[in-house]
């Protein structure tokens, strides 16, 4: 089933318990909702965290992000949300929200091998007489 900003922001509001399940989003509550969503996702691609995020325009278009990406967007959405209810940041929400924000970092950032030059040595007094042994990282294969 694919999410969309009014099913997000419906669940960021029933995290701070703002809003039941049942509970229409009003058009006002829609829209503030929508530019602070928008605002946190561009923020987070500033950042380097970029889940393929869409702005959405309509509280009925569809929020395409990275799978399991979604957990960190609609929890972090409630954390900024939430003062604008004059709702409490619970410690185990805030906890969630940055414990799903790192694991969208896990999804969106790509850390590449690290290549070591033949210069670089492993190390200080790994030195051993006797044995063929290099004190330095392998050079690229040349092959």
């Amino acid at each position: 089933m694919a999410e969309t900003a009014s099913t997000v922001i419906r669940d960021a509001l029933q995290e701070i318990l703002v809003q039941a399940a049942e509970q229409p989003i009003t058009a006002a509550e829609g829209q503030g909702a929508m530019r602070l969503l928008t605002r946190m996702m561009a923020a987070w691609v500033s950042d380097g965290v970029d889940l393929s995020f869409t702005p959405v325009d309509s509280l009925n278009d569809s929020i395409t992000v990275v799978d399991g990406a979604l957990d960190a967007i609609v929890l972090n959405l409630a954390v900024k949300l939430a003062p604008q209810y004059d709702r409490p940041v619970t410690q185990s929400l805030y906890m969630n929200a940055k414990d799903a924000y790192e694991a969208a970092l896990k999804i969106a950032v790509a850390v590449p091998d690290t290549a070591f030059p033949a210069t670089l040595p492993y190390g200080s007094g790994n030195e051993d007489k006797g044995h063929n042994f290099s004190n330095y990282y392998p050079g690229p294969s040349s092959e």
